[in-house]
Protein backbone atom coordinates (compact mmCIF):
# COMPACT_ATOMS: atom_id res chain seq x y z
CA UNK A 1 0.00 0.00 0.00
CA UNK A 2 1.35 3.44 -0.98
CA UNK A 3 2.54 5.56 1.95
CA UNK A 4 3.60 8.75 0.14
CA UNK A 5 2.04 11.03 -2.48
CA UNK A 6 3.65 12.30 -5.66
CA UNK A 7 1.67 15.05 -7.37
CA UNK A 8 2.31 15.20 -11.12
CA UNK A 9 2.19 18.79 -12.38
CA UNK A 10 1.87 18.69 -16.16
CA UNK A 11 -0.15 19.97 -19.12
CA UNK A 12 -3.36 17.93 -19.24
CA UNK A 13 -5.47 19.27 -22.10
CA UNK A 14 -8.95 18.23 -23.15
CA UNK A 15 -9.96 14.58 -23.13
CA UNK A 16 -8.90 12.97 -26.41
CA UNK A 17 -6.43 15.74 -27.26
CA UNK A 18 -2.79 15.13 -28.18
CA UNK A 19 -1.75 16.92 -24.98
CA UNK A 20 -3.88 14.54 -22.87
CA UNK A 21 -2.49 11.50 -24.69
CA UNK A 22 1.08 12.71 -24.11
CA UNK A 23 0.31 13.35 -20.45
CA UNK A 24 -1.19 9.88 -20.05
CA UNK A 25 1.84 8.28 -21.70
CA UNK A 26 4.22 10.17 -19.42
CA UNK A 27 2.31 9.16 -16.31
CA UNK A 28 1.62 5.54 -17.22
CA UNK A 29 4.86 4.67 -19.00
CA UNK A 30 7.46 6.63 -17.02
CA UNK A 31 6.26 8.20 -13.74
CA UNK A 32 4.26 5.32 -12.22
CA UNK A 33 6.86 2.63 -13.13
CA UNK A 34 9.67 4.85 -11.80
CA UNK A 35 8.02 5.45 -8.41
CA UNK A 36 6.43 2.06 -7.85
CA UNK A 37 9.27 0.66 -5.76
CA UNK A 38 9.33 3.80 -3.54
CA UNK A 39 5.71 3.30 -2.35
CA UNK A 40 4.34 6.44 -3.98
CA UNK A 41 0.74 7.05 -4.96
CA UNK A 42 0.96 9.16 -8.15
CA UNK A 43 -1.80 11.77 -8.40
CA UNK A 44 -2.71 14.07 -11.29
CA UNK A 45 -5.38 16.79 -11.08
CA UNK A 46 -7.79 15.09 -13.48
CA UNK A 47 -7.41 11.74 -11.73
CA UNK A 48 -8.24 12.86 -8.19
CA UNK A 49 -11.05 10.48 -7.11
CA UNK A 50 -13.83 12.94 -6.28
CA UNK A 51 -16.77 14.42 -8.22
CA UNK A 52 -15.12 17.82 -8.70
CA UNK A 53 -11.66 19.20 -8.11
CA UNK A 54 -11.25 22.78 -6.96
CA UNK A 55 -8.14 24.94 -7.01
CA UNK A 56 -7.70 24.55 -3.24
CA UNK A 57 -7.34 20.77 -3.65
CA UNK A 58 -4.62 21.23 -6.24
CA UNK A 59 -2.71 23.82 -4.19
CA UNK A 60 -2.91 21.54 -1.14
CA UNK A 61 -1.23 18.82 -3.19
CA UNK A 62 1.34 21.25 -4.60
CA UNK A 63 2.28 22.39 -1.12
CA UNK A 64 1.88 19.20 0.90
CA UNK A 65 2.74 16.20 -1.30
CA UNK A 66 5.99 14.51 -0.32
CA UNK A 67 7.15 14.88 -3.93
CA UNK A 68 6.07 16.84 -7.00
CA UNK A 69 7.16 15.92 -10.51
CA UNK A 70 6.84 18.87 -12.89
CA UNK A 71 6.68 18.45 -16.66
CA UNK A 72 7.77 21.73 -18.29
CA UNK A 73 6.91 20.52 -21.79
CA UNK A 74 4.94 23.10 -23.77
CA UNK A 75 5.62 25.99 -21.33
CA UNK A 76 2.08 25.70 -19.95
CA UNK A 77 1.13 28.74 -17.77
CA UNK A 78 -0.73 26.63 -15.17
CA UNK A 79 2.29 24.34 -14.86
CA UNK A 80 4.60 27.31 -14.24
CA UNK A 81 2.21 28.75 -11.65
CA UNK A 82 2.09 25.47 -9.73
CA UNK A 83 5.84 25.00 -10.27
CA UNK A 84 6.53 28.39 -8.66
CA UNK A 85 4.32 27.59 -5.70
CA UNK A 86 6.11 24.27 -5.17
CA UNK A 87 9.50 25.99 -5.31
CA UNK A 88 8.37 28.34 -2.53
CA UNK A 89 7.73 25.46 -0.15
CA UNK A 90 11.31 24.22 -0.34
CA UNK A 91 9.97 20.66 -0.58
CA UNK A 92 11.40 18.12 -3.05
CA UNK A 93 10.48 18.32 -6.72
CA UNK A 94 11.81 16.85 -9.96
CA UNK A 95 11.65 18.80 -13.21
CA UNK A 96 11.16 17.01 -16.54
CA UNK A 97 11.01 18.18 -20.13
CA UNK A 98 10.42 16.27 -23.34
CA UNK A 99 13.42 15.81 -25.65
CA UNK A 100 13.62 18.57 -28.25
CA UNK A 101 11.82 21.20 -26.13
CA UNK A 102 13.54 24.47 -25.24
CA UNK A 103 14.13 25.04 -21.54
CA UNK A 104 12.50 28.25 -20.19
CA UNK A 105 15.29 30.56 -19.02
CA UNK A 106 13.99 31.11 -15.48
CA UNK A 107 14.18 27.41 -14.56
CA UNK A 108 17.04 26.38 -16.83
CA UNK A 109 19.55 26.56 -13.99
CA UNK A 110 17.68 23.80 -12.11
CA UNK A 111 18.50 20.14 -12.67
CA UNK A 112 15.99 18.84 -15.23
CA UNK A 113 15.55 15.33 -16.63
CA UNK A 114 15.00 15.10 -20.39
CA UNK A 115 12.64 12.28 -21.31
CA UNK A 116 11.96 10.58 -24.61
CA UNK A 117 8.97 8.28 -25.16
CA UNK A 118 9.85 7.38 -28.74
CA UNK A 119 11.28 3.96 -27.80
CA UNK A 120 11.12 1.53 -24.89
CA UNK A 121 14.87 2.00 -24.33
CA UNK A 122 14.71 5.80 -24.03
CA UNK A 123 11.66 5.61 -21.77
CA UNK A 124 13.54 3.19 -19.52
CA UNK A 125 16.49 5.61 -19.36
CA UNK A 126 14.16 8.30 -18.02
CA UNK A 127 12.72 5.85 -15.49
CA UNK A 128 16.23 5.08 -14.19
CA UNK A 129 17.12 8.79 -13.95
CA UNK A 130 13.99 9.51 -11.93
CA UNK A 131 14.69 6.53 -9.67
CA UNK A 132 18.24 7.73 -9.05
CA UNK A 133 16.93 11.19 -8.23
CA UNK A 134 14.26 9.83 -5.86
CA UNK A 135 16.85 7.61 -4.18
CA UNK A 136 18.88 10.77 -3.40
CA UNK A 137 15.80 12.51 -2.00
CA UNK A 138 14.88 9.52 0.14
CA UNK A 139 18.11 9.89 2.12
CA UNK A 140 16.64 13.05 3.66
CA UNK A 141 13.19 11.47 4.02
CA UNK A 142 11.80 13.96 1.48
CA UNK A 143 12.17 16.84 3.91
CA UNK A 144 12.29 20.47 2.67
CA UNK A 145 15.68 21.44 1.25
CA UNK A 146 15.35 25.12 2.16
CA UNK A 147 13.52 27.10 4.77
CA UNK A 148 11.39 28.61 1.97
CA UNK A 149 8.59 30.90 3.17
CA UNK A 150 5.23 29.53 2.02
CA UNK A 151 2.89 31.56 -0.15
CA UNK A 152 0.20 31.45 2.54
CA UNK A 153 2.48 32.94 5.22
CA UNK A 154 3.64 35.64 2.80
CA UNK A 155 0.01 36.46 1.94
CA UNK A 156 -0.85 36.68 5.65
CA UNK A 157 2.02 39.08 6.24
CA UNK A 158 0.88 41.30 3.39
CA UNK A 159 -2.70 41.31 4.68
CA UNK A 160 -1.43 42.37 8.13
CA UNK A 161 0.50 45.24 6.54
CA UNK A 162 -2.58 46.24 4.53
CA UNK A 163 -4.71 46.34 7.69
CA UNK A 164 -2.11 48.41 9.48
CA UNK A 165 -1.94 50.89 6.64
CA UNK A 166 -5.73 51.10 6.54
CA UNK A 167 -5.70 52.13 10.22
CA UNK A 168 -3.28 55.02 9.70
CA UNK A 169 -4.84 58.42 9.14
CA UNK A 170 -2.56 60.42 6.92
CA UNK A 171 -4.86 63.29 6.07
CA UNK A 172 -3.96 62.85 2.41
CA UNK A 173 -6.35 62.31 -0.47
CA UNK A 174 -7.61 58.74 -0.85
CA UNK A 175 -6.14 58.32 -4.31
CA UNK A 176 -2.68 59.40 -3.11
CA UNK A 177 -2.91 57.02 -0.15
CA UNK A 178 -3.94 54.14 -2.38
CA UNK A 179 -1.03 54.80 -4.72
CA UNK A 180 1.50 55.00 -1.91
CA UNK A 181 0.09 51.85 -0.32
CA UNK A 182 0.28 49.97 -3.61
CA UNK A 183 3.88 51.08 -4.14
CA UNK A 184 4.80 50.09 -0.58
CA UNK A 185 3.16 46.67 -0.89
CA UNK A 186 4.80 46.14 -4.26
CA UNK A 187 8.16 46.85 -2.63
CA UNK A 188 7.38 44.35 0.15
CA UNK A 189 6.48 41.68 -2.39
CA UNK A 190 9.66 42.31 -4.35
CA UNK A 191 11.84 42.16 -1.24
CA UNK A 192 10.10 38.97 -0.05
CA UNK A 193 10.45 37.10 -3.35
CA UNK A 194 12.52 39.04 -5.92
CA UNK A 195 12.83 36.05 -8.24
CA UNK A 196 9.10 35.74 -8.64
CA UNK A 197 8.73 39.53 -8.95
CA UNK A 198 11.42 39.60 -11.64
CA UNK A 199 9.74 36.83 -13.63
CA UNK A 200 6.34 38.48 -13.32
CA UNK A 201 7.77 41.76 -14.60
CA UNK A 202 9.29 39.96 -17.59
CA UNK A 203 6.05 38.11 -18.30
CA UNK A 204 4.21 41.45 -18.26
CA UNK A 205 6.93 42.95 -20.50
CA UNK A 206 7.67 45.55 -17.80
CA UNK A 207 11.36 45.60 -18.62
CA UNK A 208 12.19 48.76 -16.66
CA UNK A 209 10.66 47.18 -13.55
CA UNK A 210 12.55 43.93 -14.12
CA UNK A 211 15.79 45.90 -14.50
CA UNK A 212 15.09 47.69 -11.20
CA UNK A 213 14.45 44.36 -9.45
CA UNK A 214 17.69 42.80 -10.73
CA UNK A 215 20.02 44.34 -8.06
CA UNK A 216 17.57 43.22 -5.34
CA UNK A 217 17.56 39.72 -6.83
CA UNK A 218 21.38 39.71 -6.81
CA UNK A 219 21.56 40.98 -3.22
CA UNK A 220 19.13 38.31 -2.03
CA UNK A 221 20.29 35.25 -4.01
CA UNK A 222 23.97 36.11 -4.48
CA UNK A 223 26.28 34.92 -7.28
CA UNK A 224 24.11 32.06 -8.54
CA UNK A 225 23.02 30.53 -11.83
CA UNK A 226 19.56 32.08 -11.50
CA UNK A 227 20.89 35.60 -11.06
CA UNK A 228 23.35 35.15 -13.93
CA UNK A 229 20.48 34.04 -16.18
CA UNK A 230 18.51 37.14 -15.21
CA UNK A 231 21.41 39.59 -15.56
CA UNK A 232 22.49 38.36 -18.98
CA UNK A 233 19.13 39.40 -20.46
CA UNK A 234 19.92 43.06 -19.82
CA UNK A 235 23.68 42.82 -20.36
CA UNK A 236 22.88 41.54 -23.85
CA UNK A 237 20.99 44.79 -24.46
CA UNK A 238 23.84 47.03 -23.29
CA UNK A 239 22.89 47.59 -19.63
CA UNK A 240 26.03 48.41 -17.62
CA UNK A 241 24.66 47.44 -14.18
CA UNK A 242 23.61 44.03 -15.51
CA UNK A 243 27.04 43.61 -17.10
CA UNK A 244 28.71 44.28 -13.75
CA UNK A 245 26.52 41.64 -12.07
CA UNK A 246 27.41 39.09 -14.76
CA UNK A 247 31.11 39.77 -14.34
CA UNK A 248 30.94 39.52 -10.53
CA UNK A 249 29.15 36.19 -10.71
CA UNK A 250 31.57 34.77 -13.27
CA UNK A 251 34.54 36.01 -11.22
CA UNK A 252 33.34 34.57 -7.90
CA UNK A 253 30.37 32.20 -8.20
CA UNK A 254 28.62 31.14 -5.01
CA UNK A 255 27.73 27.77 -6.54
CA UNK A 256 28.99 25.68 -9.47
CA UNK A 257 27.81 27.45 -12.60
CA UNK A 258 26.16 25.41 -15.32
CA UNK A 259 28.48 25.46 -18.33
CA UNK A 260 25.62 26.26 -20.72
CA UNK A 261 24.67 29.24 -18.56
CA UNK A 262 28.32 30.38 -18.63
CA UNK A 263 28.38 30.03 -22.40
CA UNK A 264 25.29 32.20 -22.79
CA UNK A 265 26.63 34.74 -20.31
CA UNK A 266 29.82 35.10 -22.36
CA UNK A 267 27.67 35.68 -25.46
CA UNK A 268 25.69 38.35 -23.60
CA UNK A 269 28.85 40.09 -22.38
CA UNK A 270 30.36 39.99 -25.86
CA UNK A 271 27.18 41.64 -27.14
CA UNK A 272 27.41 44.29 -24.40
CA UNK A 273 30.99 45.24 -25.28
CA UNK A 274 30.08 45.38 -28.96
CA UNK A 275 27.14 47.72 -28.28
CA UNK A 276 29.23 50.13 -26.17
CA UNK A 277 32.30 49.90 -28.45
CA UNK A 278 34.24 48.47 -25.54
CA UNK A 279 35.90 45.45 -27.12
CA UNK A 280 39.28 46.34 -25.63
CA UNK A 281 37.84 46.40 -22.10
CA UNK A 282 35.82 43.28 -22.90
CA UNK A 283 38.91 41.32 -23.90
CA UNK A 284 40.66 42.38 -20.69
CA UNK A 285 37.67 41.44 -18.49
CA UNK A 286 36.79 38.15 -20.19
CA UNK A 287 40.33 36.84 -20.70
CA UNK A 288 40.81 35.53 -17.12
CA UNK A 289 37.14 34.46 -16.85
CA UNK A 290 37.23 32.37 -20.03
CA UNK A 291 40.60 30.83 -19.23
CA UNK A 292 39.30 29.82 -15.79
CA UNK A 293 36.23 28.21 -17.37
CA UNK A 294 38.16 26.19 -19.96
CA UNK A 295 40.09 24.53 -17.13
CA UNK A 296 36.91 23.01 -15.69
CA UNK A 297 36.70 19.22 -15.58
CA UNK A 298 33.13 19.18 -16.92
CA UNK A 299 33.74 21.14 -20.13
CA UNK A 300 34.21 19.48 -23.52
CA UNK A 301 36.61 20.60 -26.25
CA UNK A 302 33.85 22.02 -28.44
CA UNK A 303 32.67 24.37 -25.67
CA UNK A 304 36.25 25.31 -24.80
CA UNK A 305 36.82 26.25 -28.43
CA UNK A 306 33.60 28.27 -28.53
CA UNK A 307 34.51 30.31 -25.43
CA UNK A 308 38.08 30.93 -26.59
CA UNK A 309 36.82 32.03 -30.00
CA UNK A 310 34.63 34.61 -28.29
CA UNK A 311 37.75 35.99 -26.62
CA UNK A 312 39.58 35.95 -29.94
CA UNK A 313 36.78 37.98 -31.54
CA UNK A 314 37.09 40.70 -28.89
CA UNK A 315 40.86 40.76 -29.32
CA UNK A 316 40.49 41.01 -33.10
CA UNK A 317 37.92 43.83 -32.83
CA UNK A 318 40.22 45.79 -30.50
CA UNK A 319 43.27 45.38 -32.80
CA UNK A 320 45.20 42.85 -30.71
CA UNK A 321 45.95 40.61 -33.68
CA UNK A 322 49.02 38.80 -32.32
CA UNK A 323 47.14 37.74 -29.18
CA UNK A 324 44.08 36.85 -31.28
CA UNK A 325 46.27 34.59 -33.43
CA UNK A 326 47.58 32.76 -30.37
CA UNK A 327 44.01 32.14 -29.18
CA UNK A 328 42.63 31.04 -32.56
CA UNK A 329 45.45 28.50 -32.87
CA UNK A 330 44.30 26.98 -29.57
CA UNK A 331 40.70 27.05 -30.82
CA UNK A 332 41.48 25.15 -34.02
CA UNK A 333 43.52 22.58 -32.11
CA UNK A 334 40.45 21.91 -29.95
CA UNK A 335 37.84 21.98 -32.74
CA UNK A 336 38.97 22.54 -36.34
CA UNK A 337 35.63 23.97 -37.52
CA UNK A 338 35.27 25.87 -40.79
CA UNK A 339 34.35 29.16 -39.12
CA UNK A 340 37.46 29.07 -36.95
CA UNK A 341 39.67 28.46 -39.99
CA UNK A 342 38.01 31.46 -41.66
CA UNK A 343 38.70 33.58 -38.56
CA UNK A 344 42.35 32.56 -38.66
CA UNK A 345 42.50 33.75 -42.27
CA UNK A 346 41.18 37.17 -41.27
CA UNK A 347 43.80 37.45 -38.52
CA UNK A 348 46.64 36.38 -40.81
CA UNK A 349 45.43 39.02 -43.28
CA UNK A 350 45.51 41.76 -40.60
CA UNK A 351 49.05 40.71 -39.68
CA UNK A 352 50.14 41.03 -43.33
CA UNK A 353 50.68 37.29 -43.70
CA UNK A 354 49.14 37.21 -47.18
CA UNK A 355 50.08 33.67 -48.25
CA UNK A 356 48.92 32.11 -44.98
CA UNK A 357 45.66 34.06 -45.13
CA UNK A 358 44.96 32.76 -48.65
CA UNK A 359 45.80 29.20 -47.63
CA UNK A 360 43.37 29.47 -44.70
CA UNK A 361 40.64 30.53 -47.13
CA UNK A 362 41.46 27.56 -49.38
CA UNK A 363 40.84 25.24 -46.43
CA UNK A 364 37.66 27.09 -45.52
CA UNK A 365 36.17 26.92 -49.02
CA UNK A 366 37.06 23.24 -49.33
CA UNK A 367 35.37 22.51 -46.02
CA UNK A 368 32.12 24.43 -46.71
CA UNK A 369 31.74 23.16 -50.29
CA UNK A 370 30.90 24.69 -53.65
CA UNK A 371 27.35 25.68 -52.64
CA UNK A 372 28.53 28.14 -49.98
CA UNK A 373 26.85 31.49 -50.57
CA UNK A 374 27.54 33.96 -47.76
CA UNK A 375 28.17 37.15 -49.73
CA UNK A 376 30.22 39.09 -47.15
CA UNK A 377 32.50 36.13 -46.43
CA UNK A 378 33.14 35.62 -50.14
CA UNK A 379 33.87 39.33 -50.61
CA UNK A 380 36.56 39.19 -47.92
CA UNK A 381 38.03 36.04 -49.45
CA UNK A 382 38.22 37.70 -52.89
CA UNK A 383 40.21 40.58 -51.41
CA UNK A 384 42.56 38.19 -49.56
CA UNK A 385 43.20 36.24 -52.78
CA UNK A 386 43.90 39.48 -54.64
CA UNK A 387 46.39 40.61 -51.97
CA UNK A 388 48.18 37.26 -52.22
CA UNK A 389 48.45 37.82 -56.02
CA UNK A 390 46.16 34.88 -56.69
CA UNK A 391 44.18 36.73 -59.32
CA UNK A 392 42.48 33.73 -60.95
CA UNK A 393 41.14 32.56 -57.59
CA UNK A 394 39.94 36.09 -56.79
CA UNK A 395 38.10 36.25 -60.16
CA UNK A 396 36.40 32.90 -59.51
CA UNK A 397 35.11 34.14 -56.16
CA UNK A 398 33.86 37.39 -57.72
CA UNK A 399 32.03 35.45 -60.43
CA UNK A 400 30.40 33.32 -57.72
CA UNK A 401 29.39 36.49 -55.87
CA UNK A 402 27.85 37.89 -59.03
CA UNK A 403 25.72 34.76 -59.33
CA UNK A 404 24.42 35.39 -55.79
CA UNK A 405 23.79 39.16 -56.08
CA UNK A 406 24.91 40.91 -59.31
CA UNK A 407 24.09 44.44 -58.09
CA UNK A 408 25.99 44.17 -54.79
CA UNK A 409 28.92 42.52 -56.57
CA UNK A 410 29.12 45.36 -59.12
CA UNK A 411 29.04 47.93 -56.29
CA UNK A 412 31.69 45.99 -54.37
CA UNK A 413 34.04 45.79 -57.38
CA UNK A 414 33.47 49.47 -58.17
CA UNK A 415 34.49 50.42 -54.61
CA UNK A 416 37.92 48.77 -54.92
CA UNK A 417 40.28 49.84 -57.68
CA UNK A 418 42.39 46.69 -57.50
CA UNK A 419 39.30 44.56 -58.11
CA UNK A 420 38.15 46.73 -61.04
CA UNK A 421 41.54 46.24 -62.65
CA UNK A 422 41.40 42.53 -61.90
CA UNK A 423 38.05 42.09 -63.67
CA UNK A 424 39.13 44.15 -66.67
CA UNK A 425 42.20 41.98 -67.30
Amino acid sequence: MATKTCFLICPIGEEGSEIRKASDDLMDLIIIPALEKFDFDVVRADRIPRPSVITTDIIQLVQNAELCIIDLTGSNPNVFYECGRRHETGKPFIQLIRKGEKMPFDVSGIRTIIYDLSTVRTAHEAIKEIQNYVAELSTSDFSPRTAGESLSSLASAIRRIERKLDGISTGEAGAHKDRDQKEFLDKIRIEANPKRAFNQALDAEELDKARDILPILHAKLGNTNDVLLAAMIFANAGDTAAKEICVRILDAPAEPLDIEVVRNAVIALSSYYDIVDGEKEGAKVLDPIIHAQVKRDDIDDVTKAYLLNRLQMLLYASGHYERALTIIEQVIELAPKEVYIYNMGLIHDKLGMKTKAAEDMDKFLTAVGAEYGEFIDLARIAVIYEKADRKDDARKVLVKMSGIDPRRTAEFIESRAELRTLMLN
